[in-house]
């Protein structure tokens, strides 16, 4: 799964094809949805001397970036602007605010 450096001015490295990683590309980086890698949410650290690990989107989190932050929607930050979200993608909301994806806020009371 890459190009090895041979012949006589040759160093014997590989250089790995997208996805693969490894001294020999061997492994290939974690698939998730339709065998893409990263699920298409993220960028593997691949190459001779790559990792293999996904570093996902900000709206994203798995080891395979398929879990999408509840809250994530085009254009606004995960958990409705509202809260954390963890690397099983649930939500930790902010103080007053709640629901699986921080989108509601509880209501006020007078003083």
């Amino acid at each position: 799964h890459g190009t090895c450096s041979e012949g006589w001015d040759g160093t014997g490295e590989c250089t790995c094809d997208a996805d693969w990683y490894g001294l020999a590309c061997q492994f290939e980086c974690p698939m998730g949805l339709f065998m893409i890698a990263c699920s298409g949410n993220g960028r593997c650290d691949d190459g001779r001397l790559g990792s293999g690990n996904c570093t996902c989107n900000a709206q994203y989190r798995g080891p395979d970036c398929g879990a999408m932050c509840p809250g994530s929607y085009v254009g606004t930050d995960v958990c409705s602007g509202h809260g954390q979200c963890d690397q099983d993608a649930a939500c930790h909301c902010s103080p007053n605010f709640y629901l699986f994806d921080c989108s509601a806020e509880c209501p006020r009371t007078a003083d």
